[in-house]
């Protein structure tokens, strides 16, 4: 059983939301803010990333060890993450020791200290973090995807930031992007598992009252138009790797949860189109799928393939086929029942994880403005038809909009015709 959403606004602006599971012993909590790489000048690039790995090397009452200690020795675990519009800050632990997660917290995001020889070594692990990326083509190739299909502009910037900017980074820097984005309006904290809403209330009003109050208002920066229709690069690779993709729709359009039932149509397990029609009846292809990525600028849309050199432009007619048909011929009534019962199914079964629950809660208050409880999530799924699924499946199928992002083995390059 799970009780309903609670939402309370303290008076410098942070919201409080919690949901409580009594039938766990234990909760997850996160402290939010409304900042990502999304929110970075070009030169700023990675700039959020590293301000949350920094909030770990040490504040005014805490060392980088006492830091995890204070967690780790109650059975509990800390992280972080940064997305493009967010970052976050968590714990996961027993609920008796909610108070000592929410202490933790509060020191890291208000009282780092940004030590300049902790800063030099935590710019070097990013820099080796970005460099293990690159030597991955298949993770590499989404970051060459994201700056072609969005050039000069945030969502095309990896969120960890290039060499040259993450080496310019200085003390500084952190301070005042610190003093800009983290603030009490920018934060919201979520709460769920076994924990009373008041209680929960009561220790963030008794811990965040050092938290600027207000942050500029920022506006969404303009997509730029795309300027390279095909990109090829070659690699020390033994596999070609390509991306097939295009600009959709941001997250606020009503056509989101259409397009999860979409991609899990197309790629959601061994009885997906792209499983059966591409990997099961040629066998020219190991992994392929189809993605989706929604912003508050805008979307993207995208398939990926890891594909022998000398098969490049066949798994591209193969991909393009696919979508094709699709667009002309529709879905099925069974097809949309199978994705519908999929959807409900990976839903339901999230509801066991604690931080699952908390990261869903926080992405709809944050992004969206509103909670939605898992009965609305439900119901939302299944009231999507067989038209909504034809008709997305038609604007998705526009061949003139794909753009194409390609990695070649430098030894196999002179036998593919790949962007010809």
């Amino acid at each position: 059983m799970e009780e309903a959403i609670r939402r309370t606004v303290l008076p410098n602006g942070i919201r409080v939301i919690s949901q409580r599971v009594p039938s766990v012993y234990s909760l997850s909590l996160g402290f939010w803010f409304k900042v990502g790489s999304n929110d970075e000048s070009k030169g700023q690039n990675g700039l959020a990333h590293l301000l949350e790995h920094m909030t770990f090397k040490g504040t005014r009452n805490r060392s980088t060890l006492q830091i995890a200690q204070d967690i780790e020795s109650i059975g509990g675990t800390i992280n972080a993450f940064t997305s493009r519009n967010a970052t976050c800050y968590y714990v996961h632990l027993l609920n008796e020791h909610l108070p000592t997660g929410i202490e933790v917290l509060a020191d890291l995001v208000q009282y780092p200290v940004f030590d300049n020889d902790e800063l030099e070594k935590e710019k070097q692990v990013i820099l080796e973090e970005i460099r293990e990326i690159e030597d991955d083509p298949g993770s590499a190739i989404n970051d060459y995807f994201d700056r072609q299909i969005f050039p000069d502009h945030p969502i095309g910037r990896p969120i960890l930031g290039t060499i040259e900017t993450v080496e310019s980074f200085t003390r500084d820097n952190l301070l005042e992007f610190k003093s800009k984005y983290y603030t009490a309006d920018r934060m919201v904290v979520v709460g769920v598992g076994n924990l009373e809403h008041e209680h929960l209330v009561d220790l963030v009003e008794k811990s965040c009252s050092d938290l600027p109050q207000h942050s500029p208002k920022t506006n969404l920066e303009q997509p730029k138009p795309i300027k390279e229709r095909s990109q090829i690069q070659l690699r020390e690779i033994s596999q070609g790797h390509l991306i097939l993709g295009r600009r959709i729709f941001p997250r606020t359009d009503r056509r989101r949860i259409p397009l999860s039932l979409l991609n899990t149509i197309l790629c959601g397990g061994m009885s997906s189109r792209f499983f059966q029609n591409i990997r099961n009846r040629h066998g020219s292809v190991y992994d392929i799928f189809s993605f989706y990525d929604l912003f508050l600028e805008g979307g993207i849309f995208g398939i990926y393939a890891g594909v022998d050199a000398n098969k490049m432009n066949k798994m591209k007619g193969l991909i393009l086929k696919e979508l094709e048909d699709l667009s002309k011929d529709g879905i099925t009534e069974k097809e949309l029942q199978k994705a519908q019962e999929q959807a409900k199914g990976s839903l339901v079964i999230s509801l066991e994880s604690m931080f699952a629950r908390m990261n869903r809660l926080a992405q709809s208050i944050m992004l969206d403005k509103s909670p939605l409880s898992i009965q609305e999530a439900l119901e939302r799924i299944k009231r999507v038809t067989v038209d909504d699924i034809n008709t997305l499946a038609q604007y998705l199928y526009q061949p003139e909009e794909f753009i194409e992002t390609i990695f070649l083995p430098t030894n196999g390059a002179k036998n593919s015709s790949a962007g010809k």
